[in-house]
């Protein structure tokens, strides 16, 4: 059992907690570190997924009074990404960052094969970062501003910056070090895009449980008028999420596809549904179908339809293209959920 471990800040993210540990003993290499925290020299330091959680808790309980769950729920990004698997899914998930090795863990979340990059540098946002010196004395990485795609900070509505590497190798998940040359506290770049801060705040409320997500996105498009002849409208849809989140903001989430990026996402999320895909994908379709308003119906009046004229076009029919065909009836289509008017001629031709 451990004799020292640094006290955990509200809000701060587990990396932050081995980052300080590491720097507070003056660890002499990141595998001394490891071993201590986790018993092991191979375990991944994953910013999203950290691993043997349980052996850190059993080294940790009599300084620290937490359990694993607590460590889960405040200290990791679980309660953000467990919205977007299943919950029988759950239980391994858990399992494999309790126990287990990060192999597993991103692939179940579909960010291995969803065509974007998870991050392992921490972010920290410069306003944040001078507040907690004053109120802690010390540096550490907030929970909320290493959610994947987060691009603003949701308090101060500045744009996060990137850690600098200053320990180990990127490509090795090293440990960084928390101090004014790896974070230096800048002036910040402030947000103009209220959008853009927006969606960080419900990306919090996500994290936070305080926004409660629907993944049966057929009937929110349905219920928002999304329909033609009786299907969702997939191309309509499409390109009012282009037009509502604009080009400028889609190219920060979608560098690589900017405007066409809702196309490709659109409908694998209406067809199937809740389906492995990046986080980042559902949360700004669940942004857009919980604020757009939904769609004026066009309807032609009834006394419309009535006044006009209907030539038969029955080639036998003695009033071929001459005849206006007087008899209308509307019927209610129970499959298409819509009202479909008949003409009929009187020849016997009937035509919708």
């Amino acid at each position: 059992m451990l004799s020292y471990i640094p006290r955990l800040h509200p809000g701060e993210i587990f990396k932050s907690i081995e980052s300080r540990f590491h720097s507070h003993t003056l660890s002499s290499s990141i595998s001394k570190t490891k071993r201590l925290l986790f018993g092991a020299r191979d375990v991944n330091i994953s910013l999203h997924f950290p691993t043997k959680l349980d052996y850190f808790i059993e080294q940790t309980y009599g300084l620290l009074q937490i359990d694993i769950e607590t460590l889960l729920n405040e200290f990791t990004l679980w309660p953000f990404y467990m919205h977007f698997i299943k919950k029988k899914k759950h239980d391994q998930i858990k399992r494999v960052m309790k126990e287990g090795k990060l192999s597993g863990a991103s692939a179940s979340i579909g960010i291995n094969g969803s065509g974007f990059f998870l991050t392992e540098i921490p972010k920290y946002c410069p306003e944040c970062n001078k507040h907690n010196i004053e109120l802690y004395g010390e540096l550490f990485w907030m929970r909320i501003h290493q959610i994947p795609n987060i691009i603003v900070c949701p308090i101060h509505n500045c744009f996060l910056e990137e850690s600098v590497i200053l320990e180990g190798s990127p490509y090795k998940t090293p440990i960084y070090t928390l101090s004014n040359q790896s974070c230096p506290i800048s002036i910040p770049r402030r947000n103009s895009n209220s959008l853009l801060f927006n969606i960080s705040k419900f990306m919090v409320n996500i994290l936070n449980h305080k926004i409660e997500l629907n993944f049966d996105y057929r009937q929110q498009a349905k219920s928002l008028g999304y329909t033609r002849n009786g299907f969702i409208d997939q191309v309509g849809l499409s390109n009012d999420i282009a037009s509502f989140f604009s080009s400028e903001l889609l190219e920060f989430y979608f560098p690589t596809q900017g405007l066409k990026s809702p196309k490709f996402f659109t409908k694998q999320l209406i067809n199937e549904g809740y389906k492995i895909l990046h986080p980042t994908r559902h949360i700004l379709l669940q942004y857009f179908l919980k604020t757009a308003k939904p769609k004026p119906k066009s309807r032609i009046p009834f006394h419309d339809l009535l006044e006009k004229n209907h030539k038969c076009r029955n080639p036998i029919c003695k009033g071929f293209k001459v005849n206006i065909c007087k008899s209308f009836d509307l019927h209610y289509e129970k499959k298409r959920k819509t009202s479909i008017g008949y003409y009929k001629c009187r020849c016997g031709m009937v035509y919708s």
